[in-house]
């Protein structure tokens, strides 16, 4: 009961001060194949849609691989390959490149029946008409089987160090269900900030699909 009246008032909290934001639809599809007992190879595919889910302005393309090095230890390395254009002045504007390298070391444990990760993202982003730069995104994930399916609570920060300052936040909540050994989904809510100058604004309302196949 206690946990079912947290995500009522969290509800309420979100609709109450952030109707007035857009909504996007971010489109994920996931590839793995279990290479060992240690080590997966994935391939992932993104579209994210803005201007209440109407307007494409993002896709990309990730591989990367995952070591299990221990019950408390992963280790990730992936490439990434995206495609972004700002909506500006009612006006789009031209497509830009970026290629990403990222390195994901993530703790793991569980602790009173949930399951929690914490992921350590290390970003070098190459950026078409743009400086280089890193970019640091800590990720917390609580989550707890239930009837079969997998609720789930996680925030994320990001700290871009060409500006030297945390500038976005993450906010979701969601659940997954796994459907057959091959096949498992995820919907969610995210709520997005960002920070211009001393101020946090522009947040966004994600409706997040996820779709993952394994091999």
């Amino acid at each position: 009961m206690k946990k079912k009246i947290i995500f009522y008032i969290l509800g309420l909290i979100i609709l109450e001060n952030h109707t007035y934001a857009d909504w996007e639809w971010w489109n994920e599809t996931e590839f793995n194949w279990k290479l060992n007992k240690q080590t997966e190879w994935g391939f992932v595919v993104e579209q994210k849609f803005k201007n209440d889910m109407h307007d494409l302005y993002l896709y990309n393309f990730q591989s990367g691989i995952t070591f299990a090095l221990n019950d408390y230890w992963d280790f990730g390395l992936s490439y990434k390959y995206e495609k972004e254009r700002e909506y500006e002045h009612k006006k789009w504007q031209p497509w830009l490149d970026e290629h990403r390298i990222q390195i994901d070391p993530v703790l793991k444990w569980e602790c009173w029946g949930l399951k929690i990760s914490d992921r350590n993202r290390f970003e070098y982003r190459i950026l078409e008409a743009r400086k280089d730069r890193w970019r640091y995104c800590n990720r917390i994930k609580i989550k707890k089987e239930i009837i079969r399916t997998e609720p789930y609570l996680a925030n994320e920060i990001f700290y871009d160090f060409y500006k030297d300052t945390l500038n976005k936040n993450r906010f979701e909540l969601g659940i997954g269900k796994k459907w057959a050994y091959l096949l498992e989904t995820e919907i969610y809510y995210m709520l997005e900030s960002s920070k211009n100058g001393n101020d946090w604004h522009h947040s966004t309302n994600v409706l997040g699909t996820v779709l993952k196949i394994k091999f």
